[in-house]
């Protein structure tokens, strides 16, 4: 057992297929749990595909381990053999995969072999799926089966608001396993907020954040900006995100050049929380739009709540689970950049509607259920109930 995780009550193994130091909202969900319950009595340790770094791991709390690089043949037989190596040497009582598959398949199969717990945290494409533009793993049958084996047998199964619940039992399910926690946010890491509030002028400022993929629905975005210009030419729109600048063309063609600008991605310190210049951009801004055609939980969205904007967003699983509609923002149709067009226009043109949505979406933002600590508090919770089901006692 490695020396940061002796004289610890609960041994855990997080299993995902990809980590830092790149960051998105999975990558971030395993650091912060993973980093929060050390805290809790718990040794916890990451395995994952990539390369050691050794500068990132030597200031993180727990252990990462990586699986070894093979051919692809080989791949699934080399990662089955990676978990129980280290299932038997850091003295594993519970499995935390994060995905269906490839990451909860895996880890069923070790954890029915050695009966410990599984718990599998679903996290948007392993469970949602949108067929016009190929996303999600259930629409490839082969993977389908393996990813639905897992979703049905695991032990428990985390979803990250009632919505992707009620996905899950959709999909087979036991209502009875599925637990409800949410991604978090570090709300003390943000500056203050008091200049949002103070701002005069608001309105003309919108800010986008995420990456360059279909999913994300930027064509119906710009496509939306081209109508909202026709009406209101001082409107701005910022874009930022990893593969932005390949917008370009369409923004080129429907003459947006002086009115979106791309940002390419602002990595993020995940021991500095948001960067000081995403912020300044927030604060520099005065609605958040998502566009997204399928989002399970929206981690950008609660971080613009968190920063005093009202959001516009497309009636996802995701967007439904933050926004209030008409309390705090507004969700609108997906894949409909008419609409959206027309609620940009109504909220910049309403600066008192802004900053009423703005200050009722930080307050939410800040309720404990999006603290990381309460997050961590929860997951044990649950373990604890399946290591006694399991009749593993601590």
């Amino acid at each position: 057992m490695s020396k940061r995780q002796e004289k610890k009550s609960i041994s855990i193994l997080q299993i995902t297929d990809s980590f830092l130091p790149h960051v998105g909202g999975k990558q971030l969900v395993v650091h912060h749990l993973a980093s929060d319950l050390t805290l809790l009595d718990c040794s916890c340790s990451v395995l994952t595909n990539g390369s050691k770094d050794d500068n990132l791991n030597k200031n993180l709390p727990y252990t990462v381990f990586y699986y070894i690089k093979v051919f692809k043949i080989l791949k699934f037989f080399f990662n089955l053999a990676s978990i129980v190596y280290h299932v038997i040497k850091e003295n594993i009582n519970l499995i935390h995969a994060h995905r269906t598959f490839p990451a909860g398949y895996h880890a069923f199969l070790i954890g029915k072999l050695f009966n410990i717990p599984i718990i599998i945290t679903a996290h948007g494409d392993d469970i949602l799926t949108v067929p016009k533009i190929n996303y999600g793993i259930n629409l490839k049958k082969r993977l389908m089966k393996k990813s639905l084996y897992a979703l049905q047998n695991a032990d428990a199964i985390i979803a990250l608001n009632e919505g992707m619940k009620s996905e899950c039992i959709k999909l087979g399910t036991s209502p009875s396993k599925i637990y409800c926690i949410p991604i978090g946010i570090n709300i003390n890491s943000l500056n203050d907020n008091r200049k949002l509030s103070s701002k005069k002028n608001r309105g003309k400022n919108l800010i986008v954040v995420g990456r360059n993929h279909p999913v994300k629905g930027y064509e119906n975005l710009i496509k939306a900006i081209s109508i909202v210009v026709k009406n209101d030419s001082e409107i701005k729109c910022t874009i930022i995100g990893k593969n932005t600048f390949k917008l370009f063309g369409l923004v080129e063609a429907l003459c947006l050049q002086n009115n979106i600008t791309l940002v390419n991605q602002i990595d993020k310190s995940i021991e500095k929380g948001m960067p000081i210049k995403l912020q300044n951009l927030y604060k520099n801004s005065d609605i958040y739009i998502s566009s997204s055609l399928s989002e399970s939980f929206s981690l950008t969205i609660l971080e613009a709540m968190a920063m005093g904007l009202p959001v516009i967003a497309t009636d996802t699983v995701g967007s439904r689970g933050l926004i209030d509609d008409k309390i705090n923002g507004f969700i609108i149709p997906v894949d409909n950049p008419e609409i959206m067009a027309e609620k940009i226009l109504f909220l910049t043109n309403d600066y008192s509607l802004q900053k009423r949505l703005g200050e009722r979406a930080r307050s939410k933002a800040k309720m404990k259920q999006y603290s990381w600590n309460d997050i961590a508090l929860k997951h044990l919770s649950v373990y604890k109930q399946l290591m006694l089901i399991n009749g593993i006692f601590i």
